[in-house]
């Protein structure tokens, strides 16, 4: 862990004015931090229509490239930026980006322990090594938090939320708001573990960025995974997004709407410009 965050310190270092560390409010199990640097013009606040993205690693501790991408992210943000590169500066100056490498370093120690030669000081075991000692039955070391919890299952069905929003009437169902993150913190997830401590602060801080993209990166498979992919009972059965109809609507109206952006775009404050 020392190494990683004496990487972000060094890329603080080198980039001060386009940079900024945090912690995210709540330690792991063990009380390890949960370490963000921030790349912006402006890193230490949100600007007004400035988007913001989030990048995580290391969800599952034995999953580690996930992790070395968004240090070498970071590496590369920092350098590309100090020599000008103008793709670089552009995408910073206009976005503000969160990256956070390991959110669960509790697994990511497991791991390393595990693989750890300790006929070798300094060494890591060899694949073949590992394999002889375990088998292929220790692969998972690792893989969950302290408290053997997968954090990637530990986070709330959205969905279920917004099915309940939808039978409330005036009740915003495009936005998460306080009373999700109340559940967090007192219910289970859907093998009935309780939510974690990693996973309660990155939902907290979730809720307190306007994030409008992030990607969380794992090894080893391909995943899709999109909204309304579970049905308002459960069952395998059509499940719907509001934006279904959108694709037809454009569509059917497509010239109508085009003019009426027109018109739109040529008036500003109440005056049409020629």
């Amino acid at each position: 862990m020392e190494q990683m965050f004496d990487l972000l310190d060094r890329v603080h270092a080198k980039c001060p004015e386009i940079t900024y560390i945090y912690d995210l409010p709540l330690k792991s199990v063990e009380k390890r931090p949960l370490r963000v640097i921030v790349f912006s013009d402006n890193p230490k606040t949100h600007e007004l229509l400035e988007p913001e993205f989030k990048y995580v690693g290391n969800m599952h501790g034995n999953e580690v490239v996930g992790r070395e991408l968004v240090l070498t992210l970071a590496e590369y943000l920092c350098h590309e930026y100090k020599n000008g590169n103008e793709q670089i500066k552009k995408l910073v100056d206009n976005t503000r980006i969160h990256l956070l490498p390991a959110m669960n370093p509790d697994g990511w120690e497991i791991a390393v322990q595990h693989a750890w030669n300790t006929s070798k000081p300094g060494q890591f075991k060899d694949i073949e090594t590992m394999l002889k000692e375990h088998g292929t039955t220790d692969w998972t070391a690792g893989r969950t938090n302290a408290n053997g919890v997968d954090l990637n299952r530990n986070f709330p069905d959205l969905d279920e939320f917004i099915y309940a929003y939808n039978q409330e009437v005036n009740h915003r169902n495009n936005h998460l708001n306080l009373e999700t993150f109340v559940a967090l913190t007192s219910g289970k997830d859907c093998h009935d573990q309780p939510y974690q401590v990693e996973t309660v602060t990155v939902a907290f801080w979730i809720m307190q960025n306007p994030f409008v993209l992030s990607a969380n990166l794992h090894n080893g498979d391909i995943v899709a995974n999109y909204p309304y992919d579970d049905s308002a009972n459960h069952l395998r059965m059509y499940s719907p997004s509001p934006g279904k109809d959108l694709p037809n609507l454009w569509n059917e109206n497509k010239n109508a709407l085009i003019n009426f952006m027109w018109q739109l775009n040529q008036l500003v404050d109440g005056i049409f410009i020629h």
